[in-house]
């Protein structure tokens, strides 16, 4: 279920969605690998409400039901965009394999398309990530031209995509969600991974919606 701390804009489901998240690991890799097998008819969206869940319309007894996706306004699986950012240089393929979630059998199904996502040099400081050593970092340096440089990557992906909406996922309230607000687009925290419900009640940044699974946000748009 969505949760919406306040009312927002929700755009109409035309065009194509951007989907940019910070870090191409085993969660965000898993998710790709897992929407583009679904799209290419190799897996069914086991689990997902909006791809399988179905609606009653009229009464119990008028045997009436219909597709949630073909009743409601929503982005269509081959409309989704992916990228995002990484301090390592991996592309999507690698980084998968590398994490071993999916069976390798069935990466290479997509191996292709994964392949084609190759991540954005990220922002990296190791003052505060000190256990990591970024070798695909930004070489900007200050807060502000970091900020700067991550605005013109969304704008080089939006244009490079001919993307219409974008969206910033992610688990941490503070590197996530105030980072992807602070260079001007909506970022929607999910209850899985890093976050932490006490973190969240006593922080002052405010996620523009929350998700209990990453496979909720197609409702959004």
């Amino acid at each position: 279920m969505v949760s919406l701390e306040s009312p927002v804009e929700i755009m109409p489901a035309k065009g194509k969605l951007g989907i940019l998240m910070p870090g191409l690991g085993a969660v965000s890799t898993t998710f790709i690998a897992g929407t583009l097998a679904i799209r290419n008819g190799i897996s069914s969206p086991i689990g997902s409400l909006t791809q399988m869940g179905t609606l009653r319309l009229g009464k119990r007894t008028d045997n009436r039901e219909v597709d949630i996706k073909d009743f409601v306004p929503i982005t269509n699986l081959d409309d989704l965009v992916f990228g995002g950012w990484d301090i390592f240089e991996d592309n999507c393929y690698e980084a998968a394999v590398n994490a071993g979630v999916i069976d390798t059998k069935l990466l290479d199904q997509v191996k292709d398309e994964l392949t084609s996502i190759k991540p954005m040099k990220a922002v990296f400081d190791k003052h505060f990530v000190k256990k990591l050593d970024g070798t695909y970092v930004k070489s900007v340096k200050g807060h502000r031209a970091r900020i700067e440089a991550l605005r013109q990557d969304i704008q080089d992906f939006k244009k490079k995509n001919n993307v219409s909406h974008i969206a910033m996922i992610g688990d941490d309230l503070i590197n996530d969600i105030e980072g992807a607000q602070k260079v001007g687009i909506k970022g929607g925290l999910v209850r899985t991974g890093k976050f932490r419900k006490e973190i969240l009640d006593q922080s002052k940044v405010k996620p523009d919606f929350i998700l209990s699974s990453i496979s909720e946000l197609p409702n959004l748009f």
